[in-house]
């Protein structure tokens, strides 16, 4: 069987992983499967289901982010493949909140 995302199940799993960016990116790659595990565990609880996994949220966003990639490839003129769910959650990729997080200054110096 197939999981289907909604449109509310991608929207949350995508903000899920915009607010949750500083820790992805703080956690070892080996104890990433925690991270993914916790976002299945809210979406199941949310939608009073079972059937979403660590994994299947993984490969959904890795998907979402192949496809904002492509999007942003075609509108950039080097390709020629569009993605409508690419288009459809553009805008928010472009943010690139899912870049690793700059690391803060530890010194404060004048302005």
């Amino acid at each position: 069987m197939t999981l289907e995302w909604n449109e509310e199940q991608t929207r949350f799993l995508i903000d899920e992983r915009k607010t949750g960016n500083e820790v992805y990116h703080k956690t070892p790659k080996r104890s990433k499967t925690d991270f993914w595990e916790e976002i299945s565990n809210k979406l199941n609880e949310r939608n009073n289901t079972n059937y979403f996994t660590g994994e299947a949220c993984n490969k959904n966003f890795l998907s979402l982010t192949r496809a904002y990639y492509t999007t942003k490839a075609y509108k950039e003129g080097s390709k020629k493949k569009r993605s409508l769910i690419g288009e459809q959650y553009y805008d928010e990729f472009s943010s690139e909140f899912g870049k690793i997080p700059r690391l803060r200054q530890e010194h404060n110096f004048p302005a």
